[in-house]
C-alpha cells in the first residue's frame, strides 16, 4: 500500500511545476507555495489526440482546456498551495452516456485515465490512476471521496444537462510531502 501511495502522490506532483521565485510573489500567486505552481499537463504536440489546447493562470488556479479529437472536451483545474487538488471535467456530447448508471460512470473514469496514459510515456502516471480506480471501483460511490491510500483521495461525480454529460474526477492529496 505504501508503494501505491508513493506512486500516486508522485504522479500527482508531476503536474505541478516546482518554481520558487519568492521575490516575485505578487506577480506569481503560487510563488511561495509548498506544492509549486500549476503547469499545463497537455499540449498541442499530441496531434493524434488533441485538436485544441489552452492553459491560463488565475490568482487561484491553473485552468487547462483540451479539445480531444474524439469530441470530448477536458477541462483541468489545478489548485492548492500546501495541498494539491486537480479537477478533471470530461464533457461529452454522447447521448448514450446520459443514461449511464453509477457503475458505468466509474468504469468510464477508469477507461479515460488509462486512455490518457497511452498518449505518450510522459502520461504514464495516468495509467496508475486508472489502475487505482479499477482496483477500488466497487468501493466508489458517485459524489463521495474515496481514500485510495493514506492522504490520497479521488471523487467521481457526474452532471447531466440537456444533451451534455460531464464526468468530474477530483484528485487530491492532503500534502505535497
Amino acid at each position: 500500500m505504501k508503494y501505491l501511495q508513493i506512486l500516486l502522490l508522485a504522479s500527482l506532483s508531476l503536474f505541478f511545476a516546482c518554481k520558487s521565485d519568492k521575490n516575485k510573489a505578487n506577480d506569481k500567486p503560487f510563488a511561495n507555495c509548498k506544492c509549486g505552481t500549476p503547469a499545463p499537463i497537455f499540449n498541442e504536440n499530441l496531434p493524434e489526440h488533441v485538436a485544441g489546447h489552452n492553459f491560463s493562470m488565475t490568482k487561484d488556479a491553473g485552468v487547462e482546456v483540451v479539445k480531444m479529437k474524439n469530441g470530448t472536451t477536458l477541462q483541468v483545474v489545478q489548485t492548492g498551495c500546501s495541498d494539491i487538488k486537480q479537477e478533471f471535467s470530461f464533457i461529452y456530447k454522447n447521448k448514450e452516456m446520459l443514461s449511464y448508471n453509477d457503475a458505468q460512470w466509474i468504469q468510464n473514469a477508469v477507461e479515460e485515465f488509462k486512455k490518457i496514459g497511452t498518449f505518450s510515456p510522459a502520461f504514464s502516471p495516468f495509467v496508475l490512476w486508472g489502475n487505482a480506480l479499477d482496483q477500488y471501483k466497487n468501493e466508489f460511490k458517485i459524489g463521495e471521496a474515496k481514500e485510495l491510500d493514506k492522504g490520497f483521495f479521488m471523487t467521481i461525480d457526474k452532471i447531466i444537462s440537456g444533451e451534455e454529460a460531464t464526468m468530474i474526477v477530483t484528485v487530491y492529496a492532503d500534502s505535497c510531502k
